[in-house]
């Protein structure tokens, strides 16, 4: 049951850093911060967005 509340906060998280990248005015440390994500993961993230763009 553990596993499975993780697994979800996680997918929040990054569906919040997600979001907080496109706004364009949240540096990727606070986004980080915010979401408990680590700083690499968030970095990751927003290459994605940007290959997609």
């Amino acid at each position: 049951m553990c596993k499975m509340l993780e697994d979800m906060r996680n997918d929040v998280a990054i569906d919040i850093a997600q979001n907080l990248i496109k706004a364009d005015n949240v540096s990727l440390e606070q986004i980080a911060n915010a979401t408990s994500l680590p700083l690499d993961t968030v970095k990751k993230l927003e290459a994605e967005i940007m290959s997609l763009a």
